[in-house]
């Protein structure tokens, strides 16, 4: 009876896991399809807090310039500053990754 209700708790707990898993490929496959259809447009936007900073003084304005299956690269202008892009990376298991380029 034990092994029974131990193996029935196993089997949940593994479609659990199994069923997150497929729903995280989702929401991650969704929200790289809707980035896309962003590509070649460009944003302009403004500091969340409201607050003042000198790293950021000038337009902000993101391009969402380059997108393919497996990156997408969005140059960050603040000002006349084009130093900044944001590389988004998706791998086999649709996991994204977030890196920064600042040349």
């Amino acid at each position: 009876m034990k092994r029974t209700v131990l193996t029935a708790i196993i089997g949940s707990l593994v479609a659990g896991s199994m069923a997150m898993a497929d729903s995280n490929k989702i929401a991650s496959n969704q929200f790289w399809e809707t980035l896309q259809t962003h590509c070649g447009n460009a944003y302009a936007g403004k500091l969340a807090d409201g607050q003042d900073r000198p790293e950021f003084t000038g337009d902000l304005v993101m391009h969402v310039k380059t997108c393919s299956d497996r990156e997408i690269k969005i140059p960050f202008f603040v000002g006349d500053d084009l130093s900044r892009t944001w590389i988004l990376t998706k791998d086999e298991n649709h996991h994204i990754q977030l890196k920064h380029d600042h040349r």
